[in-house]
């Protein structure tokens, strides 16, 4: 077998230190790259954190047909849980130590650039499987200039923040309601906020509805 140069068969390697020129040639003969692949550039995505989101349109109370989007970007720990609780039993000013507390999220609502902050944010698995998400908002949902009022108002409703719970059943639909309608239940012990709205209250959120998560993120 004629022996050819590494100038003759690599004609712009002839520039190249020898020694260079054999590892080259060696990594093409055996197909291991030259330099490790940067996980971006291979396709792999980074790991990102994808926030729970659901929807719900208002009813059974002014306005209605108003489309809410609650974005939860962290559920609240039993601590987390605790500090909301003493600052909805702060008679002195509870919209304060609300303001103090870490955000779980958002709300936005349709035709408004101006959304509200969530202060806590819980979901449990009840016995019929279907999924209880409550929230605190630090501030009432709706506009501080025309406050929102359900048809059939609780008397003990509080006017300084809204608490919102919604029923997600197994195909991530449900209905839910608002403390508008609805006594809250704060309970020290158990670091739980939830609403009794009783048994012939018309839910004020319609067309609940879990939104799918990205499919890189189902496991989410």
């Amino acid at each position: 077998m004629t022996s050819t140069s590494i100038a003759t068969r690599y004609p712009r390697w002839t520039s190249v230190p020898a020694a260079t020129a054999i590892v080259c040639l060696y990594l093409l003969s055996t197909g291991v790259p030259a330099a490790p692949q940067d996980e971006h550039a291979s396709g792999a995505a980074p790991e990102r954190d994808v926030p729970d989101t659901y929807t719900a349109v208002t009813a059974n109370m002014k306005p209605s047909g108003v489309t809410l989007r609650f974005v939860v970007t962290q559920w609240s720990n039993e601590a987390q849980r605790a500090d909301v609780v003493a600052a909805l039993n702060d008679a002195e000013d509870p919209v304060a130590a609300l303001a103090e507390l870490p955000t779980m999220g958002i709300v936005w609502r349709s035709g408004s650039a101006v959304g509200t902050l969530i202060k806590y944010a819980d979901r449990q698995t009840v016995a019929n499987g279907d999924e209880v998400v409550t929230l605190v908002t630090a501030k009432p949902l709706g506009p501080m200039s025309r406050p929102w009022v359900a048809d059939d108002a609780s008397e003990s409703a509080p006017s300084q923040y809204s608490v919102v719970q919604m029923n997600v059943n197994a195909q991530g639909t449900g209905v839910g309601t608002i403390s508008l309608a609805a006594d809250v239940l704060v309970e020290p012990e158990s670091t739980k906020v939830s609403l009794d709205r009783g048994e012939t209250v018309a839910p004020l959120l319609t067309e609940v509805a879990r939104v799918p998560k990205p499919y890189w993120a189902q496991g989410g």
